[in-house]
């Protein structure tokens, strides 16, 4: 994981970006130390009440705080939506120049709908990422 957080961070235009994470396990992983954030937040379908920083996916529509992200790291086998509404989110979840990051994702079928929503595609590896774009 160490090489897909550094890609991700050359890619960033901030130094301790603030990140979204889906889902909240990922805050319990090791590689996310390297990001040296300045804030984090996730979403889960089962948030803990004592956690104020987990936002709940609800079945009918996720709800994502005005607060923005440079960073939303996205597992799409917890994701309970199309992977392509995280798109749809991303406009107005992300700063300017955010990156959506697309975990064991195993092939290019995002592409064509992170384009039409206005993000470019910066790499393809075990990590996917995306540029939101102006």
């Amino acid at each position: 994981m160490k090489d897909e957080i550094k890609k991700l961070k050359s890619f960033l235009t901030v130094d301790s970006p603030a990140v979204l994470l889906t889902p909240c396990n990922f805050r319990d992983e090791d590689w996310l130390s390297d990001l040296n954030y300045s804030e984090i937040k996730c979403t889960s379908v089962n948030c803990q009440e004592e956690d104020k920083d987990c936002i709940k996916m609800n079945p009918q529509g996720l709800y994502l705080p005005f607060h923005r992200f440079h960073a939303w790291i996205i597992d799409p086998e917890y994701f309970i939506y199309n992977p392509g509404y995280a798109f749809y989110l991303g406009r107005s979840t992300l700063k300017e120049f955010g990156i959506i990051v697309l975990t064991s994702l195993t092939d290019d079928t995002m592409d064509s709908i992170a384009l039409s929503y206005g993000f470019q595609i910066l790499h393809h590896g075990n990590w996917h990422y995306y540029l939101k774009a102006t």
